[in-house]
């Protein structure tokens, strides 16, 4: 980059008339020079001192040579020094230019797919994980776009390419693909309306549609027993097929005994018809059963003490196995199966009182220690007390007097040397 001109001596006496070259943002000018050069393509340009003299002679393609008189030896090297640093910077910006069109392609092309998957599927973790793979490079885009010499080059280049250029530097694209699975979610409710409204006897709640809409990779619906967990089983598979996710002979629906299975075959053939009768229905134990006898040549035999007391059995065995090797096993064992386990009850029943305090007369449940309390959770107290070696006497009253006429002498539940402690049983609403 520079401007050179000649010197007064060679204008006055030498004949050099008043000319100026200029090398700058990668173009030659030449002004007051017989001809005119304006060129802005360096390369191809040759500037060549005469040996001897001071006439400095530009070639450019095309067009006829211009002499410069009066440039000395020192001008004609920072001349041609400037017009090669100016190449060397002309070739780089168009190898810059080259492979920032290449990856603006590139990056319109992902970021269009992307779009176009996120439009026509559930977006699962997996598609999201590859299309994040897939992030072509971009640093040659950014380089362009924020070089003012490339401002020419980035104006020409399409519309959209700016945008998918910054969506591959900046998009996160697990966070994008959440955004686009709300979106896909209410496009789908609309669409397929009539689909969640006749596929079950009773049109699918919300929360159904959800379940039975959303696709990712591994999806656990937990809910209450009756409130329509195999309705959407049968969506999801009715869901499966009308949008070509899978195939009906590609389905397994699986249940843990054979009434819940066949109860499921029964709901996919009167709710899907012909295309629900090629969906599989199979126990978890029948499933695993045809896998090992495919992948084996063999079907195996179910062990009798599997078969007749549903592996409780060897179960058993199992436990106390782990019992003799693991002290800190067995410890944890015998708390869990002499305090905390216990039968659940039914949703809403209190258990029957199963003792008769021998003293008092009164119905209750028995301890390890062999007394009957008033209630499960004081059975859990006592029987922790006593696995853990604390001392204490149940329902002994309180050693001073403490009755009045609003009220009758304290009797704590628990009684220690030192201390007592009082249970306070609680309703299942959480009320005393």
């Amino acid at each position: 980059m520079g401007e050179w001109q000649p010197g007064w001596w060679a204008r006055t006496f030498g004949g050099a008339g008043r000319w100026r070259l200029v090398i700058a943002d990668g173009r030659l000018r030449v002004d007051g020079a017989s001809q005119r050069v304006d060129a802005g393509v360096l390369d191809g340009i040759e500037l060549r001192n005469e040996p001897g003299s001071k006439l400095l002679t530009i070639r450019v393609a095309n067009q006829p040579p211009v002499a410069l008189k009066g440039a000395g030896r020192r001008a004609s090297r920072q001349a041609s020094a400037a017009l090669a640093e100016q190449v060397d910077d002309q070739r780089r910006l168009a190898d810059l230019a080259r492979r920032a069109a290449e990856q603006g392609d590139a990056a319109r092309r992902w970021w269009s797919a992307a779009n176009a998957k996120a439009r026509q599927q559930w977006m699962d973790r997996e598609l999201a994980a590859a299309i994040d793979r897939g992030r072509p490079d971009v640093s040659a885009s950014i380089a362009a776009y924020g070089d003012p010499r490339l401002a020419g080059f980035t104006a020409s280049r399409p519309e959209d390419e700016r945008a998918a250029v910054d969506a591959c530097q900046y998009v996160d694209v697990h966070e994008w693909a959440a955004r686009q699975n709300e979106s896909f979610a209410e496009r789908e409710k609309a669409e397929s309306a009539d689909f969640f409204r006749t596929v079950e006897k009773a049109p699918l709640t919300d929360e159904q549609i959800m379940a039975t809409i959303c696709f990712d990779n591994r999806v656990r619906a937990i809910a209450s027993a009756g409130s329509g967990k195999t309705s959407t089983m049968v969506a999801r598979a009715g869901y499966a097929v009308r949008r070509g996710i899978a195939a009906p002979e590609e389905i397994l629906m699986l249940a843990f005994n054979k009434k819940a299975a066949a109860e499921l075959s029964e709901r996919i053939v009167s709710r899907l018809g012909d295309r629900g009768a090629a969906i599989s229905s199979s126990t978890f134990h029948a499933f695993g059963l045809r896998v090992i006898g495919e992948a084996t040549g063999r079907r195996p035999s179910v062990p009798d003490d599997l078969a007749s007391d549903n592996g409780i059995g060897r179960l058993s065995r199992i436990v106390d196995t782990l019992r003799d090797q693991d002290p800190g096993f067995r410890r944890d064992w015998d708390l869990f199966r002499l305090v905390f386990g216990r039968h659940l009850p039914d949703l809403g029943d209190e258990p029957d009182a199963e003792a008769v305090d021998r003293r008092s007369g009164s119905r209750g449940f028995k301890t390890l220690a062999g007394e009957v309390v008033k209630s499960q959770e004081e059975v859990m107290i006592a029987n922790w007390l006593f696995f853990n070696g604390v001392s204490y006497e149940y329902g002994r009253p309180y050693e001073h007097d403490v009755a009045d006429a609003r009220h009758r002498q304290y009797q704590p539940d628990f009684f220690y040397p030192d201390a007592f402690m009082v249970h306070v049983a609680s309703s299942a609403d959480g009320s005393r």
